[in-house]
Formats: structure tokens, sequence, C-alpha cells
């Protein structure tokens, strides 16, 4: 009768600890900031951001005065969601990943993320597609004015210029 009476009391203390165990660990979560804080995400996010112009060949080029780059049917864009959440399209596939930034100083990075594999029209359509995807895994930091988003390197070299895509 001792025995159960002790193993009663350790069950108890272990469910106690258990609990108090998942209580803490939620409430450390629900206090942890995530990929970047509301305040920093607020100047990128819910806007839709079309392609203007991107780096190729060491020159800033701006697509719609390129003919390399009128052959895709849609312009790349991406979107900067709620609690760091970042979609898009390339020109040819759809892409999904996560992103942090910081207003204050103006840095973003964008982690590497999933992008759909459907089968470029054309070997430039698939050139483009490459460009931007290698792009955007360079970008460190951003800078916003009137309705254009410009992407920087960790140098402070241009990227790629976007602009604000009209409704």
């Amino acid at each position: 009768m001792k025995l159960f009476a002790k193993s009663r009391y350790a069950a108890a203390f272990v469910l106690a600890a258990l609990l108090i165990f998942l209580l803490c660990s939620c409430a450390s979560k629900k206090n942890r900031a995530g990929p970047a804080s509301v305040t920093a995400q607020s100047a990128l996010e819910g806007t839709a951001w079309t392609l203007k112009a991107i780096m190729s060949n060491s020159a800033l080029v701006v697509l719609q005065e390129d003919d390399r780059f009128k052959i895709l049917a849609r312009q790349p864009e991406i979107v900067f969601g709620p609690e760091g959440v970042f979609s898009g399209f390339t020109g040819v596939n759809r892409l999904a990943s996560t992103y942090a930034a910081d207003s204050k100083i103006g840095s973003l990075k964008i982690a590497p993320g999933a992008l759909t594999r459907m089968a470029a029209f054309s070997l430039e359509a698939a050139a483009m597609e490459q460009i931007f995807v290698d792009l955007l895994q360079n970008v460190s930091a951003y800078s916003a004015a009137g309705n254009e988003l410009t992407f920087y390197d960790i140098k402070g070299a241009p990227l790629m210029v976007l602009a604000e895509r009209g409704e």
C-alpha cells in the first residue's frame, strides 16, 4: 500500500512539472518576436510590388525599355505579408518564403523559399527568372520612396527597383 501511495505522489509531481513546463514554453513563444516586428514590417507589408528595373550584366536595366524582358507575359512581383511571410511571381513560377525587415535601419533579408517548378515558355524567360531569384537572395537592405521600392546588396549597390502595383 505504501508503494502505491508513493507512486501516486510521483505521478502527480511529474504531471505538475509537465504542466508548468508547457505553460512556460507557450508564454515564452507569445512574447518572442517573429522574423520581424510589426512596426518593422509596416513599410513593406500588404503592398504588391511589380518589378520595374533589375541588375543585369552590371547595369540596372528598366524592363519596359529592354526587349529581353518583353518576353514575359506578366512582370515579376512580390508581396510582403503579415508576420514575415513573403510571396510572389517570378515571371514563370510562384514563390513563397519568409523575410526579416527592420525599417529603422532599412535592413531586409529574404530567406530561401519554395518555388513552383513550371516549365518556362522560353530560355529567355527561364534566364530572367533565375536572375530575379538569385538577386532576391542577395538583398540586404531596402529603401522606399513614393511608390518605388529599391533593394540593395550588402555593399549598397542597387539590385532591383519595384513599383507599387496599381489596382
